[in-house]
């Protein structure tokens, strides 16, 4: 016969000056200890009670209210210690808008329909891809929450993103433009800049790959010169996936590195100084590049007038690789791994590539006939 109260350490006792006996036991899920009332005055009926809740809680059938602080700060350490520090900011931003729509104060407040209220409210306050992104972050907290029996049963949690891609990726013409743009927004380090714009242009690498790779072998994200080719390689801590990984490059890029005289090639490969002798911030060359998408006009989203970003490099590059190579090896060039990622934001048709098609094709057909 089990002892429910000895597995769960739970022990009865009369405080001095209270009329009835207190149960107190060590949570099973937060290993903190915990203290209640057994509301019996006389110990042979609260020692029923104590034994019934130690039942309970070994069942699993007792869940106290757990406060919703002490789970996010929980679910911070134990489970997104071992993520990026930007998945950890996202959680951190996840937890404003909660507060900015309605803080709630339990762990159990967030429900099915409270997060459907929560979702209308952060709809009109961004967009809907990342309105769906934070949707996603905590769908995957309280599915985390049920796995550690912390709640009964996760809340149902639709993540609807966008199902067009924000913006449109550069065109040559448009990347002349900004690499003279570059000159006037940048007078003492316009070289640097313009190098940074076309490692992005020719590499697909995101933005913040770009700024850590680094000429030195124990570098997390170097060149491997050991055989024909080289390639990038990706530590696990350095990878949006958090694995290893091995990246090949283009010929455009990998010239473009070596533009880089051998007796130079230590330290990060494009290198932009912040004024310290260190290499400036994510933010502020995503800051600056959008400086320079806007000082040389270009827009990569009509509807919304949005400037062009370091991003869009990336789906331009997507756009020129598809056709040169399979659509598998496209996956692997963007290193995204379901289908609709790619379609939806990087291998998407526009209305005037497709009219430029058909255009040509009966252009031809009309010359045939003649």
């Amino acid at each position: 016969m089990i002892d429910f109260m000895a597995e769960i350490a739970m022990t009865v006792f009369k405080p001095a000056r209270r009329t009835c006996y207190v149960m107190r036991w060590s949570d099973p899920t937060t290993h903190q200890r915990r203290e209640k009332t057994t509301g019996k005055a006389g110990k042979r009926d609260a020692l029923k009670v104590a034994a019934e809740l130690a039942r309970q809680i070994y069942a699993g059938e007792h869940r106290d209210k757990m406060d919703w602080d002490a789970f996010s700060e929980k679910y911070l350490s134990e489970q997104l210690s071992r993520r990026s520090a930007g998945t950890r900011q996202a959680w951190r931003t996840v937890r404003y808008w909660l507060g900015q729509f309605r803080e709630p104060r339990w762990l159990s407040d967030i429900t099915t329909a409270y997060v459907a209220e929560w979702q209308v409210f952060i709809g009109g306050k961004m967009a809907s891809t990342t309105a769906g992104g934070y949707s996603a972050r905590l769908r995957a907290a309280m599915r985390w929450a049920a796995e550690q029996e912390l709640i009964a049963k996760a809340p149902v949690i639709h993540c609807r993103g966008g199902s067009t891609a924000r913006a449109r990726g550069i065109t040559g013409e448009e990347l002349d433009r900004m690499l003279d743009a570059t000159g006037r927004l940048r007078p003492r380090d316009w070289q640097a800049w313009q190098r940074f714009l076309r490692g992005l242009w020719e590499s697909g690498f995101r933005i913040g790959e770009l700024r850590r790779i680094s000429w030195d072998r124990d570098a997390e994200i170097t060149f491997d010169l050991s055989n024909t080719y080289p390639v990038v390689t990706f530590a696990a801590g350095s990878h949006k996936a958090r694995r290893v990984h091995v990246q090949v490059v283009t010929p455009e890029f990998w010239q473009l590195c070596c533009e880089t005289p051998e007796t130079d090639r230590h330290g990060l490969v494009f290198f932009l100084d912040n004024g310290k002798g260190e290499q400036i911030s994510l933010k502020r060359i995503c800051r600056r590049i959008s400086d320079i998408g806007r000082e040389a006009r270009v827009i990569t989203n009509a509807e919304t007038g949005k400037w062009a970003s370091a991003h869009d490099f990336r789906r331009a590059f997507a756009r020129r690789i598809k056709a040169k190579v399979p659509r598998e090896e496209v996956k692997k060039w963007t290193r995204h791994q379901q289908d609709q990622t790619l379609d939806t934001y990087y291998l998407q048709l526009d209305a005037q590539e497709l009219a430029a098609r058909l255009w040509e094709e009966s252009s031809q057909a009309a010359m045939r006939t003649h």
